[in-house]
């Protein structure tokens, strides 16, 4: 198995492959412009990219002490992020469950706001990590929180 600053390299080289661009004006969810910009859905939908991030996030969290119950954010980019955390953790012996906030609940099936969790169970006393994929002003993970 690699060693984490094997593995921060690795994700380093395909953040730089496929995720990162510059010298094109790119217009940011905070109205901003920006000319650097990182879409990070492919890397987190990549193999490799899923499985270093996921392993990254798993040992941070474990060098920081932090024992979560569950991982998650809002709708669509905490998915990628939380399914390949859940995953991992189980290859790894140290389960870490795995959420995500919509950002309007359905009008039909079981109409949650917050999926991933059986019925009568809730968030509510577990230890809860919130991931996105973008952060400009932090609202999403504001109000995956708060959900």
């Amino acid at each position: 198995m690699p060693r984490p600053t094997d593995d921060r390299a690795a994700l380093i080289a395909i953040v730089r492959e496929r995720s990162f661009q510059s010298g094109v004006e790119v217009k940011l969810a905070s109205g901003r412009t920006s000319l650097f910009y990182f879409n990070m859905k492919p890397t987190m939908l990549h193999p490799e990219g899923a499985r270093l991030i996921a392993t990254l996030i798993l040992d941070q969290l474990a060098a920081d002490g932090i024992a979560a119950d569950m991982i998650g954010g809002l709708e669509m980019g905490a998915v990628p992020i939380a399914s390949a955390v859940t995953a991992v953790s189980a290859m790894q012996n140290r389960p870490v469950g795995a959420f995500f906030v919509r950002k309007q609940a359905k009008e039909h099936g079981t109409r949650s706001l917050i999926e991933g969790l059986p019925k009568g169970e809730t968030l509510a006393g577990k230890r809860v990590v919130i991931v996105e994929d973008v952060t400009t002003t932090g609202g999403s993970a504001i109000k995956a929180g708060i959900a």
